[in-house]
């Protein structure tokens, strides 16, 4: 064993990948073979074998001890820039006439033999290959003069689902569809770059627009500009494609509170919607007009939009849309009656079609309507469960405004309630600077800000905000902290007025 790992120059993977061979020999038959492979394929005395050059040699020796089917699969999956899973295995290096069965044992004996290595991803066990093996697989696929034709077959999987993304998208099936794509974020680039080498440059945006490519949103926005310039120009753009990326730009110029840019880009978005006659992406991108309205300072034409937009939603049957604009407007409505009729509909709508970023969203704003009607106790219950439900998800974003709406309510209802109120705002404006996300519209129209400034004492609450602020907050934590802190509000009496 020691020979063997001396020989093998100590390196992990020349190691792993001759391990996986004792199951057919020996450990002498190992250590002879290993001496006899690495001179053959390198040409040269042992001595002379540099480190890398002895892993290639490894390398090399492990794929020529492979079945022509095991060769054949291992080259077709270096095409895969990223981890992958059996399904997109299946899809893309599979050839017609090959069971789906004898990919799957392809790549278990890939994995026994450790040129295949297993990874832990968000959605469940996942498959890669090595850098140095991704190579070595990469140049044994271009000389089998298949590299194209498999890159065009990652390609024909990206579209696919893409063409899914497009037809879930503002459905309660969007935001699974979304975080599986975003986990296959470079994958989904690599089908783009094969599209952009071969003139597809509709195709190329269509990715763009629906995949999360980047966390960035500013680096993505303007890759889909771009990106929507050069398909206009090959003339490859059609009014689907444009209502999608148009809404995209809407969407990423909202997150960065750019709402100028928002509101420019949702219309155009509406515009190509109605063109392509879209009924229920045309209310959404006029929702989205409806909000970036509000948060550029038009009032009147939020507003306007809002009424507009519930009746479409309406018409149109669509519980989904119905639901997040009667949460909307029930934030917005001076008239609190009227408003809590607005979000009990809209509780019921986002619940029946499975939306739970809505509900977290409307049991938030149930909790500020609540508050403002003077019910501490409603609005401390309704807030708590949009605090822990934004936490679960782990929305960092949303957490922040709903531990400020707690901050208030603690503030108010509480005689010590300053410092708790602090140490939450503390946590907020963390956990804002961590999601980049400022202030929303909707946020602005319920007056939050100068609910904070009035109820929470700068005076009474320096020396904690002060601390709180040296803080590092987890989601967990903050939660946690404010359930307990919403538990122990009691509805004040007349005596403490």
């Amino acid at each position: 064993m020691t020979q063997v790992c001396r020989r093998l120059d100590g390196l992990p993977l020349a190691i792993e990948l001759a391990a996986a061979r004792l199951r057919a020999r020996s450990l002498p038959q190992l250590a002879a073979r290993l001496e006899d492979q690495l001179w053959l394929l390198t040409g040269a005395s042992r001595t002379e074998v540099s480190r890398q050059r002895t892993l290639q040699a490894v390398v090399a020796w492990s794929y020529d001890l492979l079945s022509e089917a095991e060769q054949r699969t291992f080259a077709r999956l270096a095409v895969f820039p990223d981890h992958f899973t059996l399904e997109m295995a299946e899809a893309v290096v599979s050839e017609p006439g090959t069971g789906e069965f004898d990919v799957v044992e392809i790549v278990s004996r890939l994995v026994d033999k450790s040129l295949v290595t297993t990874v832990n991803a968000p959605d469940g066990l996942r498959y890669r290959l090595l850098e140095m093996l991704h190579r070595y697989g990469h140049d044994r696929l271009a000389e089998r003069g298949d590299l194209d034709r498999f890159q065009e077959r990652l390609f024909a999987w990206a579209m696919s689902g893409v063409e899914h993304l497009e037809l879930v998208i503002r459905t309660p099936a969007m935001e699974e569809a979304l975080r599986t794509a975003a986990i296959n974020a470079v994958t989904y680039r690599a089908a783009m770059q094969w599209a952009d080498s071969h003139g597809q440059e509709g195709a190329a945006l269509r990715i763009a627009a629906m995949v999360p490519l980047s966390h960035h949103g500013w680096e993505r926005r303007t890759e889909i500009l771009e990106r929507l310039s050069r398909a206009n120009r090959a003339g490859q753009l059609d009014d689907v494609v444009a209502g999608h990326s148009w809404t995209a730009i809407a969407n990423l110029s909202f997150e960065q509170s750019d709402w100028q840019a928002s509101l420019q880009a949702s219309t155009r978005a509406v515009e190509y919607f109605q063109a392509a006659r879209l009924p229920r992406l045309t209310a959404w991108a006029q929702y989205f007009c409806l909000m970036a309205a509000w948060g550029a300072g038009q009032s009147a034409e939020g507003d306007r939009l809002i009424t507009e937009v519930i009746a479409n939603f309406r018409r149109e049957g669509y519980d989904m849309g119905l639901g997040w604009s009667l949460w909307a407007e029930s934030l917005c409505t001076a008239d609190l009656e009227a408003a809590e009729q607005m979000a009990a509909e809209a509780d019921g709508l986002l619940r029946r079609v499975g939306v739970p970023m809505g509900v977290a969203h409307n049991l938030e704003g149930r909790g500020i309507i609540a508050f403002q009607r003077g019910e501490l106790n409603d609005a401390a219950s309704l807030l708590t469960e949009a605090i822990q439900a934004f936490a679960s998800y782990g929305n960092i974003g949303c957490t922040a405004h709903a531990l400020e709406a707690a901050a208030v309510v603690i503030a108010t209802a509480a005689h010590d309630g300053d410092s708790l109120a602090a140490e939450l705002l503390a946590a907020a404006e963390q956990f804002r600077q961590q999601s980049g996300q400022h202030h929303r519209p909707w946020e602005t129209r319920v007056r939050l800000e100068p609910l904070k400034n009035r109820v929470v004492t700068p005076s009474a609450t320096a020396d904690t905000t002060a601390h709180a602020l040296g803080r590092r907050y987890t989601l967990s934590a903050a939660s946690m902290l404010a359930t307990q802190a919403l538990q122990s509000v009691e509805a004040p009496t007349p005596a403490d007025h």
